[in-house]
């Protein structure tokens, strides 16, 4: 799946994308021998896919949920307190601070213990279809290709 998207969307034939997952448990992508980075996430029945030539990036994406005591989240987690006043609020730092964790690595628990985690410099957040997109970088976000994979949809970042 990860290799027909490369293939389809960077323009190249599926044999010259070649994936791998070193020890660090982060996709390893090269696509007619060049370096594309690249994070999946997935909730519910969506999985979503981000590609990038540009620099390494994180991707979270969470199914919104109105139904969700964030109440209690906040009072478990620092760095929730202040981001629990609305669905928007609390999907937005929860998608940022895992879509940091798949960027630069670290632990979400231990994450969600500080009251001012360190999150990524660049973070574009989007919704759709009922869904919080949150796409994580180091540096700006010149452009980023995610396929929802049980969708036809594609949604670009320019």
């Amino acid at each position: 799946m990860l290799r027909q998207l490369c293939a389809e969307k960077l323009k190249v034939e599926p044999y010259q994308v070649q994936i791998s997952l070193p020890a660090a448990n982060k996709i390893s992508l090269r696509v007619a021998g060049e370096i594309v980075y690249c994070s999946i996430s997935h909730s519910q029945q969506l999985v979503a896919v981000a590609i990038s030539t540009d620099a390494d990036i994180g991707l979270d994406v969470e199914l919104i949920s109105s139904h969700r005591d964030k109440r209690r989240y906040a009072d478990l987690y620092p760095a929730l307190r202040h981001d629990c006043d609305s669905d928007q609020q609390f999907y937005q730092r929860w998608t940022a601070i895992e879509a940091s964790i798949k960027l630069h690595g670290g632990e979400l628990f231990a994450m969600l213990a500080q009251q001012q985690p360190a999150l990524a410099l660049q973070l574009k957040h989007w919704q759709q279809q009922n869904y919080q997109f949150c796409v994580a970088s180091h540096f700006a976000i010149k452009s980023c290709i995610v396929q929802q994979v049980n969708s036809q949809s594609v949604t670009l970042i320019e």
